[in-house]
């Protein structure tokens, strides 16, 4: 049987996303999503917070890119990818990252929608 893994997420920027090339020449843009963990009680606002790398692959990364700053929300459609390696201390690492295949980027002066989406 044929596991599923799709991820919807919403949240805002922690930082300026960053554009690239992947091996092989493929465009990318990276950036962290900053998301609540926790509803928080009403009217208190220091909420806590996790966080998730965002890789975003594609002919259009660099637009994206300089469209994606620091706290701008957006809506993630994509699928989870876990990285593992070994540092040259010899100590293993593992890393949770997001594929994205679908960006909602929201204006929030103007409340305009702006939709991406990777085939």
């Amino acid at each position: 049987m044929e596991g599923i893994n799709r991820v919807v997420i919403t949240g805002e920027l922690a930082g300026d996303s960053t554009f690239g090339h992947a091996a092989g020449g493929t465009t990318v843009a990276t950036f962290t999503l900053a998301f609540p963990c926790d509803p928080g009680k009403q009217g208190n606002e220091s909420r806590k917070k996790g966080f998730v790398d965002i890789i975003f692959f594609g002919v259009e990364a660099s637009r994206w890119a300089a469209l994606l700053k620091k706290g701008r929300k957006v809506v993630i459609e994509g699928k989870l990818q876990q990285r593992n390696w070994r540092t040259l201390e010899g100590i293993n690492r593992s890393k949770t990252e997001i594929i994205a295949q679908k960006i909602e980027c929201y204006n929030s002066s103007e409340g305009k929608r702006e939709l991406h989406s990777i085939k």
